[in-house]
């Protein structure tokens, strides 16, 4: 009897929900789109992720982008979304982040081609706002916020403030989510929404969003804010170049409070790495490690007390933590199991180094992961060497050369007992002039700051102490790490089109053979995914190296820091 009821109860259930259920409409499903065109044309809606459209140049185009936005989010716990294409013309771009869909329609794909040479980066601008939706989970705030909202006239205009604060923050973590991708996206919007409204033929107003004009105004604020984002990140591999790690990490974990991404927790993870490298035993700092090189070493004072050994371990167990949490985004992520095998091995757990460094090598098979493959098998040179296996570390020194690693050209011949190149041009010597970036000179820059002399475009308050301005010079940008008149640090970037040379004679597109024979070994050799830099401490020079080894930009650096 009680089993009849149960069952009784049951029917009842399904029956209520097959009764009162809704089917959720198109217009009801699409919970983000980027306006709406009430009088739109129907049109066919194409999955060109179907075999029958795979092959279309509209989608070809777009998803290559996609796939690139996606791969720098680098969050594979959650369902990879799929991109569509649509022959609508209403939404121009929606998302549907309940299954998982970013739609773009053609006509919005026309808007961005008629940016020309920013056609990608209009791309990108728009999937990154999209896809931002869906890696923050809009979906539910949205859902929350009309579920729990006032009844009568309140409850549009508490929508709508709802739909901005979205939108912004779509529109900021977007554009830093394709920046970091590589696109150039900084001032697309605004001009990307003008184009859109005059395509669609809208009217400067549309139920359920701002007027135009104010919609362009949000953009343009939200730009201000990326701005000083971007500069943020930027500062922050700089400090990390030039070993200010602790200062680094401040800017890092700025960045985290708003995007977290596989890429973040890898480079905290690197600086908690390179802080620990200063701890660790004299065996330990032979080589130069996939996570930087420095060949001319100041830290080479004999053996390490037992307190600093038990700091190295304390901060290399934290950094081993980071990597995990990269590793928690995405488990295919060979860097962050590079780097875990590094630390291991700074750590002389050599059998999990071993371990972490087979399974990066077997997930580097894809033509972008080569740079990492080629760092993977520096490490494991490393590790034979250190198990008395000199041919093989040898022999896998030499494979990572031959990929292109400059990292290994170095580590070779420390293997072999080779000296590394001096310093073929002293540069302070061979003239009596300062190298300067389109005549700014940067002394005089330091000076003026400290008279509160000196314009700074952007000011972005880092921590309560701590403070990252930048200003806009011609031909190059400058970036200013500010704590108090004793804590300081200027770096002038130059412009990736500059044609002027150092006083040395290196320019951008130098290789970096020609950087060797002009400075000789590097004070710092700090390798990234991207490519790297390289740092010469008495000239106050940095390269910043692209993926092949050549120089993509150079810039000049004023450090102050007070002692004790």
């Amino acid at each position: 009897m009680k089993l009849c009821k149960a069952c009784f109860l049951i029917i009842f259930f399904v029956l209520a929900q097959l009764i009162f259920a809704q089917p959720e409409t198109e217009q009801e499903e699409i919970l983000f789109a980027l306006i709406d065109k009430a009088e739109g044309q129907g049109g066919e809606a194409l999955f060109l992720n179907t075999s029958k459209y795979k092959d279309t140049y509209q989608y070809n185009v777009a998803n290559e982008v996609f796939e690139a936005l996606i791969e720098a989010r680098g969050d594979f716990r959650m369902q990879k979304p799929i991109l569509k294409i649509s022959k609508t013309e209403r939404f121009g771009a929606y998302a549907k982040p309940r299954k998982a869909e970013i739609t773009i329609e053609l006509k919005a794909y026309d808007v961005c081609a008629s940016f020309g040479k920013d056609s990608l980066n209009a791309l990108a601008a728009l999937l990154g706002h999209e896809l931002i939706h869906y890696y923050e989970k809009h979906e539910w705030t949205k859902h929350f916020a009309s579920e729990h909202g006032d009844i009568g006239t309140g409850t549009e205009l508490k929508k709508l403030k709802e739909r901005l604060k979205l939108e912004t923050q779509s529109d900021y973590l977007g554009g830093f989510l394709a920046y970091s991708a590589g696109y150039h996206t900084l001032d697309i919007m605004p001009r990307f929404l003008e184009k859109v409204y005059k395509s669609y033929r809208l009217k400067d107003t549309l139920r359920g969003y701002p007027p135009l004009q104010e919609r362009k105004d949000i953009a343009t604020k939200t730009l201000e804010k990326l701005q000083g984002f971007v500069h943020v990140f930027e500062m922050a591999n700089y400090l990390t170049a030039l070993e200010q790690y602790e200062q680094a990490k401040r800017y890092f974990d700025y960045i985290l409070k708003d995007f977290q991404s596989r890429e973040i927790y890898n480079n905290v993870g690197v600086i908690a790495t390179l802080i620990g490298m200063q701890f660790v035993e004299e065996q330990y700092r032979k080589y130069g490690f996939p996570l930087e090189i420095d060949v001319e070493s100041r830290l080479k004072n004999g053996k390490r007390g037992q307190m600093e050994t038990l700091m190295a371990q304390q901060v290399l167990a934290e950094a081993i933590d980071y990597f995990k949490k990269a590793r928690n985004l995405d488990e295919n992520y060979p860097i962050a199991l590079l780097n875990m095998a590094c630390v291991y091995t700074l750590m002389n757990n050599y059998e999990d180094a071993e371990y972490f460094a087979r399974k990066a090598l077997k997930l580097c098979e894809q033509p972008q992961w080569e740079a990492t493959k080629s760092a993977v098998y520096v490490l494991q040179g490393i590790l034979a060497d250190f198990k008395e296996n000199l041919g093989e570390a040898e022999t896998l020194f030499q494979k990572a050369a031959d990929l292109g690693n400059t990292l290994a050209v170095m580590n070779l011949k420390v293997l072999k007992n080779e000296p590394i190149e001096s310093l073929k041009i002293k540069v302070s010597n061979a003239s009596s002039k300062k190298d300067q970036i389109h005549g700014f000179s940067l002394d005089k820059a330091v000076v003026q700051l400290l008279r509160e002399e000196l314009k700074v475009d952007r000011i972005v308050q880092v921590n309560r102490e701590t403070n990252c301005g930048t200003t806009s010079l011609e031909e190059s940008t400058l970036f200013i790490h500010f704590i108090d008149e004793e804590n300081f640090t200027f770096i002038q970037i130059a412009g990736e089109t500059y044609s002027q040379s150092t006083i040395a004679g290196i320019s951008i597109g130098k290789s970096f053979e020609e950087v060797i024979a002009a400075y000789g070994s590097p004070d710092r050799h700090v390798q990234n995914s991207k490519g790297g830099f390289l740092v010469y401490y008495n000239e106050n020079l940095i390269f910043l190296l692209n993926e092949k080894g050549n120089v993509m930009s150079w810039g000049l650096f004023r450090i102050k820091e007070k002692k004790g």
